[in-house]
Order: C-alpha cells, then sequence, then structure tokens
C-alpha cells in the first residue's frame, strides 16, 4: 500500500480536457495520476467510461488509503478515504448524498456561493475553498503582437472575443440545455447590432465551429473564426482581444469562471450576462454585468469608443488575478492533502 500517495483516476481526452485538472495534477507530486485514455472509436469508449475506468478506481482501493475524486461519483467505489474536488457543481440529489458518504473526508469548492449553497442543502462533511488559477507565465508578448498584428491586418481596429471548446448554432444542439450553454445565436445577434454602429469592431471566436456557424461567417465578414487552439496557447490569444465576452445564459450555480480569470489575468475587460460566474468580474470591478442582450450590445459599443474606460477595467482585472497562479493553488492544494493524509 502507497501509504504517502494519493490516488486519482479519470478519463482523458487526446484535446481539450477540464481546465483545472490538467493543469492541476502535474504540480501535485504527492498523486499518482492513472489516466483512462479516451479512444476515438465510440463504443471503445463507452467501455472505458462505463467499466474499466470504476474497475480501476476499484482496484486503486488496494493500493493506497486515500483517493482524489474529481468525478463525485466514483467516491463509493473506492473502499478507503476521500476528497471530492467538486468543480462543476449541479447540486442534485445524487451528487449531494454521494458528498456526505461515510468515507468522504472534504470536499473542495472553487468558491464561498458553492460552499453556502451545500451547507444549505444540508450537506455536513467538511468543505475548503481552493480557488481556481491561471497560467500566466505562459502569456508571450512576442505571440501576442504576432497575433493581434495578424488580426489588424485582416481588419478590425478593435477586437472583441471568446475563447471555448466549440461553438454551435441552437439547432446544431440536441440538448436543450447544451444549446443554451455553447450556443451562441444570441451574442450573434447582439454583435450584428455593434458592428451596425461600430464598423471597426470584429468578433473572433477562438475554438472549433461547427458547420451552421462556418456558414454563418460566410456572410458575415465582422466573424473572425480561429479554430481550435491548444490551450497552452489559449492566453496568448486572449491577451489579444480588447474586450473579452462572456455570453452565457445558464447560470451555473456559483462556481468561479476560469475563462473570467483569464480575461482579468490578461488585463481584457469583460462584459457578460446576469450570471452569478460574473460576481468575481463585479468584485474585480474588471467588467460589466448586462442586465439583457440589448444592453450587453450597448456596452459592447461603450467599450469601443472609450479607450480609457477599457484600460481602467482591464487593469483593475489584472490585479485582482495577480496572485492566482497555477502554483500558487497547487501549493494550497498539497497542504490540503497533506493534512488529510496524516
Amino acid at each position: 500500500m502507497s501509504s504517502n500517495k494519493v490516488a486519482w483516476c479519470g478519463v482523458w481526452s487526446r484535446e481539450h480536457n477540464n481546465i483545472r485538472y490538467s493543469e492541476l495534477l502535474p504540480r501535485l507530486p504527492s498523486v499518482d495520476r492513472y489516466y483512462v485514455h479516451l479512444n476515438r472509436w465510440w463504443p471503445v469508449r463507452g467501455v472505458q467510461r462505463r467499466l474499466w475506468q470504476p474497475f480501476l478506481v476499484r482496484l486503486l482501493s488496494r493500493r493506497y488509503p486515500l483517493f482524489l475524486c474529481t468525478a463525485w461519483w466514483q467516491a463509493h467505489l473506492f473502499r478507503g478515504r476521500v476528497i471530492i474536488d467538486l468543480d462543476d457543481p449541479r447540486f442534485s440529489a445524487r451528487e449531494q448524498a454521494a458528498l456526505q458518504g461515510r468515507n468522504v473526508a472534504c470536499i473542495v469548492v472553487t468558491t464561498e456561493r458553492v460552499r453556502a449553497r451545500l451547507r444549505e442543502a444540508g450537506v455536513r462533511t467538511p468543505i475548503e475553498i481552493i480557488p481556481q488559477g491561471v497560467a500566466t507565465d505562459r502569456i508571450r508578448a512576442d505571440r501576442v503582437r504576432e497575433i493581434r498584428d495578424g488580426w489588424r491586418e485582416a481588419g478590425g481596429e478593435i477586437i472583441a472575443g471568446l475563447h471555448q471548446p466549440h461553438f454551435e448554432l441552437a439547432h446544431e444542439l440536441p440538448e436543450q440545455g447544451l444549446a443554451r450553454m455553447y450556443a451562441v445565436d444570441r451574442l450573434l445577434e447582439a454583435f450584428a447590432k455593434v458592428v451596425a454602429e461600430e464598423a471597426h469592431a470584429t468578433l473572433c471566436l477562438v475554438g472549433r465551429p461547427s458547420p451552421g456557424v462556418l456558414e454563418f461567417a460566410k456572410s458575415h465578414p465582422w466573424l473572425r473564426l480561429i479554430g481550435y487552439v491548444p490551450h497552452t496557447d489559449v492566453l496568448n490569444y486572449v491577451s489579444a482581444f480588447d474586450i473579452g465576452l462572456f455570453p452565457r445564459e445558464v447560470d451555473a450555480g456559483g462556481y468561479a469562471s476560469i475563462k473570467l480569470l483569464e480575461y482579468m489575468a490578461c488585463g481584457v475587460p469583460v462584459v457578460g450576462t446576469r450570471v452569478s460566474e460574473m460576481d468575481e468580474v463585479l468584485e474585480a470591478k474588471a467588467g460589466i454585468r448586462a442586465d439583457d442582450w440589448e444592453a450587453f450590445a450597448q456596452w459592447i459599443k461603450q467599450l469601443c469608443r472609450e479607450d480609457p474606460l477599457r484600460v481602467a477595467l482591464g487593469e483593475r482585472g489584472r490585479a485582482f488575478a495577480a496572485g492566482r497562479s497555477w502554483e500558487h493553488v497547487a501549493t494550497t492544494y498539497g497542504g490540503l492533502l497533506s493534512r488529510i493524509a496524516g
């Protein structure tokens, strides 16, 4: 049995994974990581997710006394004590039951809002707050200049941008929840109102576009599709934005958004919607939360016109995010693992 080590097991993609874990896990020397690398063929992927991963978690119980769960449903599979990192809580009855399992030593959340909501729901397990981080050490001034100069040459003096793994139109997504989370229909409608008055504005989407988004871009020259960018290079693109956009229509329930922290760390002012993830931006005085889509477009127009306002918001965000490196977060996390393992 590895008494001084902590086990972790999870599925892993060749491209995009949960940023918190892809950044944190390699920085935690006390954690032995067991990756289930997903096969490209979907039947094999199903076996890996539903059979092999649970079997591996049970097997690790024989070697390790402590397990770091980044998927709450794994907790009951492990015989020893577990720590559940709740990066993306759903607040479902099944999730809350798992959080109160007898072997759960601690729950880790990213904000006080999530902890308060869990307490209100009756969860009495110890809860620690370890926030999200940002890898500002990956920002290269020469790379940012290269990206920015390329965008200017193609046209567009003010760049408003959004990055996420993929972009779709609502009708292309089978589930209404996903459609509201990742569809860009409302964003495109709002930005069309922006360019009607601010012809020098450009919308950049950094991520993989769907066929519908590709077709839309053909007839709207103010939309620039960057395509998939590895997360190791994303912050260079974000740093080239003049305005960071957060057009989320679904409130996530209070957990912290890494995207918003990245905007702030890069000195990019934010225009967002009325969702609780924007609370941190408002606390930092680094952006604006629009009441509706009309106001969303109006605020983008105002930031296009007012350079001093953009700079002031951006600098406040940079100052707020200054102490949020992943190295700092990992040090805090490592201390928690040591205390519980001890």
